[in-house]
């Protein structure tokens, strides 16, 4: 408790639990809190980690062209990164889920966050092609319509720049000798060997059957997240339908993808 960055956490913490609670209804909360099933919540945490194995799976596919490693094994490294994302800022769980990987089985940190960041993109193209499902069903307002623009804009632009990164050779040496030109003499080869690990993290945009892997691993992950919301509503006796379900998924995701 002598530590300056234990006060800082709770300072912060209780600044965005204030801007979380203003001007809310406490007594509808706690009676919502009263009424609630909890019973729900068992298959709701069931299902939930049934989808983190699932990550795992799909991060195994997305690994292989760096290292082979069983989805057993990656399991307790997505569970610290997940963890991690919920307790630090700017989703810093996914540094930390690359540090473990990394301290674990000797994968390049920059390599593992390149899988990472294909693993965000089918996230933000998933998310996408939920709410285009849900919008056969649910309206879209204004502000849905801007975060389902954006979001078709963002993700696929970043896939296939990734892509052109990955197989066009000259491109890529290009834009990296750039890079390295403008950096002290010290620092350029280091970058350098950084750029060259990062390029083989994305190894996986030139093995079409593991890209499969990741994409279906994708929609069945948060199928059974969107699982998990559907379970708790029931809990709380909320009436929402299937479809409706898939929105809330998709815009309370798109909202941390994004940034």
């Amino acid at each position: 408790m002598r530590s300056w960055r234990v006060w800082a956490g709770l300072l912060v913490s209780l600044v965005f639990i204030y801007f979380a609670l203003r001007n809310q209804d406490f007594g509808h909360i706690w009676q919502a809190l009263r009424e609630a099933e909890y019973g729900w919540l068992i298959p709701a945490v069931a299902v939930y980690f049934l989808g983190v194995m699932v990550r795992s799976v799909r991060w195994h596919y997305l690994l292989r062209a760096v290292q082979d490693i069983p989805p057993r094994r990656l399991f307790p490294i997505v569970v610290i990164g997940y963890m991690a994302n919920n307790i630090l800022p700017l989703r810093a769980g996914e540094v930390v889920r690359s540090y473990a990987l990394s301290a674990r089985f000797g994968v390049s940190k920059s390599s593992s966050l390149a899988t990472i960041a294909i693993e965000r993109i089918f996230d933000g193209l998933t998310m996408l092609a939920f709410i285009a499902v849900a919008s056969l069903s649910v309206a879209l307002t204004g502000d849905l319509w801007t975060i389902a623009l954006v979001a078709l804009l963002l993700f696929p632009l970043l896939m296939v720049a990734l892509i052109a990164f990955v197989r066009v050779a000259w491109l890529r040496d290009t834009l990296v000798s750039l890079g390295v030109r403008a950096l002290p003499g010290q620092v350029a080869p280091r970058v350098e060997a950084l750029a060259h690990s990062f390029v083989e993290g994305l190894g996986i945009l030139k093995r079409r059957q593991d890209l499969l892997g990741v994409g279906l691993t994708s929609v069945l992950a948060w199928l059974l997240e969107a699982s998990m919301y559907l379970l708790i509503a029931q809990g709380f006796n909320l009436d929402l339908s299937p479809a409706a379900v898939l929105m809330v998924t998709a815009v309370a995701n798109m909202a941390t993808l994004i940034p």
